[in-house]
């Protein structure tokens, strides 16, 4: 018998907490600052934007938005009125996600109006000159310096990393040049993320750069010479400009030219958005 009696008194609880959390659910729903927040989060979403795969290519999506209607509601009812202001997002991530795609080359960024400039180091003399555009343009960018260019220039190493700037090696990445540059990079300098750059496929090369954790680029944009006259004819959403140091005469008329044509100029940590 008192088996009996608890069980109808654990039905009755349940029964009870069944009732009153429905009550509470109609209640809410018949708020009228969840019907706005309901009649006015498809205004606020942004859809996610997959990432393009290609055998070994790839080209990373963009991040989506979606309301969070129960926590928008929470929190706009502790204020009691309604407010765009106030609504909480979830993001929504591209099925393909670019860190678990490290097997694959990044041949540009995702299809809107950022392009990303890469320097190649093969002449150090200019690297004052670059950074002082770059930092008067207000542009973050990324670096490809050799193990012996950290070795023997520390202090403008650190210089370009101080100034918001990506470091990340460039050479024969089969050899302990770029070991002892990954581990400087990830221990010593603390950077996040590193990649790889190539100019053409080399399968060795993405796979040792996979393993150590490394993105592998290749550049849609490779500029030697003749800078301002190459991004007219090349240049295009997602675009990773490649330059050598050795030649930047054109650098500030290429960035105004760049900017003119509506594009923002951002890293490469922001325009694969990681």
């Amino acid at each position: 018998m008192n088996f009996f009696k608890k069980l109808g008194l654990f039905s009755l609880m349940l029964f009870s907490f069944f009732y009153t959390y429905q009550t509470t659910t109609v209640i809410k729903e018949q708020d009228e600052l969840m019907i706005k927040i309901k009649e006015e989060e498809a205004k606020y979403n942004i859809d996610v934007i997959e990432s393009k795969i290609s055998n070994d290519e790839i080209i990373p999506g963009i991040k989506g938005i979606k309301v969070n209607i129960n926590k928008s509601y929470e929190q706009m009812k502790k204020i009691g009125i309604y407010s765009p202001n106030y609504l909480i997002y979830d993001t929504i991530y591209p099925k393909d996600k670019l860190k678990d795609n490290k097997d694959k080359y990044i041949v540009s960024g995702p299809n809107k109006k950022e392009v990303s400039l890469l320097f190649i180091v093969n002449d150090i003399s200019n690297i004052n000159k670059i950074l002082l555009i770059l930092n008067k343009e207000n542009i973050k960018s990324s670096f490809f310096i050799t193990n012996l260019f950290i070795n023997n220039n520390l202090y403008l190493t650190n210089e370009i990393m101080n100034k918001g700037h990506n470091i990340n090696y460039y050479g024969d990445y089969l050899s302990s040049d770029f070991m002892l540059n990954n581990s400087i990079i990830k221990n010593t300098l603390k950077q996040n993320n590193i990649y790889c750059y190539l100019e053409n496929k080399n399968k060795e090369h993405l796979d040792i750069c996979r393993i150590n954790k490394n993105y592998t680029i290749i550049p849609n944009i490779i500029i030697k010479n003749n800078m301002l006259i190459n991004i007219k004819k090349n240049i295009k959403n997602g675009s990773l400009i490649s330059i050598y140091t050795s030649n930047i005469d054109e650098l500030q008329l290429t960035i105004n030219y760049i900017k003119s044509k509506g594009y923002d100029i951002v890293s490469l940590d922001e325009i694969f958005d990681i």
